[in-house]
């Protein structure tokens, strides 16, 4: 048997398989006379009728097994030979055969990518650093928040309200009712939000929405997967607005600062180490985004997709359009995660990393700050991370990345869209290193 592997892309090759005529043919017989003996036709006791009415009669699903088992047998004897890795199953590609010809095979393979990143030190790298001034403001509105106060509203429904209705649709020639409350927020329920605002307690309106939207209001009842669309009927019983306190020295006070400038003051003083830490995590992901573009491999797309299919199954979204939206935040997450996962192995080929108990210990300190615990109460709460074998890499991890960095400038500057394989980082919060 001829092997000959091609190199399709740095994720894929392609395996041609020459199987001599003689052995192909040899094969296929076998495999014919023992279907043959265990197949029944008319006229003919069970594995009495002839080869060559069995092969006419049912020669294209005979064959097709025959190629399934041969391939297999064949294949792997390329495999063993040639020392092959492969992620997903093969693909078959292409079969070309008749009898008395050799047997020609195709078959697609995904692998691992190799990569060789060609510089390491004294790289120049674009972020977005988090400001402590904003971090403050941030702060502040979380704490405005949590001394909210909610009022009930006689008015118009406005965006941002919590609005109960009850709700009627026809089901199976029957009237079903439930109550829903629900903030009016565009981006998430776009049919009811535009249709409700500026609406009133006692008022009422008819609405055509999503099947999956209404599965959601009356999670009790059970809905046809089309149409896509039902009709229901809304009724305004209450309307709450949340009413925010003004960030005055009034509020600053009531929190237990001498003024609003205080307040500020004393909050950026207590979040400005954390804050430093977000921005060593933020420029440790832009430098992972950086070796990517300028270290640019191709990525086992169809693996990808299995374990994207495999995990969107398990949210269990009928709706077509909720299940394209899920599947597109899934791929682009494991398509992340397969990035950082090949550039670390790359990385920890060229650099080494043997953590120290030190090392470890400050790993920890460090994750316990970035959650606003003790280090003890961190420990305990990822008891199962810490005994994880998992935990010593990415701990090595981050000691090589952090290496790379301080050798690194890195300069504040919006990244260019083509270049955002990773996505930008203008809106991570400084906690999400890649490990």
């Amino acid at each position: 048997m001829q092997v000959e592997i091609r190199q399709m892309n740095s994720a894929k090759k392609e395996v041609a398989l020459t199987v001599e005529a003689e052995r192909a043919d040899a094969a296929y017989r076998k495999y014919l006379n023992k279907s043959a003996g265990e197949l029944s036709l008319p006229g003919f006791r069970k594995g009495k009728a002839p080869l060559s009415l069995v092969e006419r009669t049912y020669g294209s699903r005979i064959r097709e097994y025959f190629y399934k088992d041969f391939v297999d047998e064949v294949f792997a004897e390329a495999v063993k030979e040639h020392d092959l890795h492969y992620l997903l199953q093969p693909e078959i590609m292409d079969i070309a055969w008749e009898p008395g010809q050799e047997m020609k095979l195709t078959i697609g393979l995904e692998t691992e990518p190799e990569i060789n990143i060609q510089q390491l030190e004294g790289l120049r790298v674009p972020y977005k650093p988090l400001e402590l001034k904003d971090e403050v403001e941030r702060y502040i509105a979380e704490l405005q928040q949590e001394n909210a106060t909610v009022a009930d509203v006689e008015g118009d429904i406005a965006k941002g309200d919590e609005v109960d209705f009850e709700v009627k649709c026809a089901l199976e020639g029957r009237e079903a009712v439930t109550n829903y409350s629900t903030h009016i927020e565009t981006q998430h329920e776009p049919q009811l939000a535009p249709a409700a605002l500026g609406k009133q307690v006692g008022d009422t309106f008819t609405l055509q929405i999503p099947v999956a939207l209404a599965r959601y209001i009356f999670k009790e009842e059970k809905f046809p997967a089309q149409p896509a669309e039902i009709g229901a009927s809304f009724m305004v019983n209450a309307i709450r607005r949340t009413i925010l306190p003004r960030i005055d020295d009034e509020f600053a006070k009531d929190l237990e600062y001498d003024s609003v400038q205080k307040m500020r003051d004393e909050i950026a003083a207590s979040l400005e180490e954390k804050n430093s830490l977000k921005n060593q995590n933020i420029k440790i992901n832009a430098l992972i985004s950086k070796l990517y573009v300028d270290n640019r491999f191709d990525l086992p797309e169809n693996t990808i997709g299995y374990i994207t299919d495999q995990e969107l199954e398990r949210y269990q979204v009928k709706d077509d359009r909720w299940r394209q939206f899920y599947r597109q935040q899934i791929l682009y997450r494991t398509r992340h995660e397969f990035i950082n996962m090949y550039l670390m192995q790359a990385l920890r080929k060229q650099r080494q990393a043997e953590p120290a108990e030190t090392d470890i210990e400050q790993y920890i300190e460090r994750e316990a700050k970035l959650s606003d615990q003790s280090v003890e109460a961190w420990k305990e709460k990822n008891k199962a991370v810490l005994e994880d074998e998992s935990f010593k890499e990415t701990v090595a991890n981050y000691l090589i990345l952090d290496l790379i960095a301080s050798t690194c400038e890195f300069y504040e500057a919006e990244p260019e869209p083509a270049e955002t394989a990773l996505g930008d980082n203008k809106d991570m919060k400084g906690d999400e290193l890649i490990s």
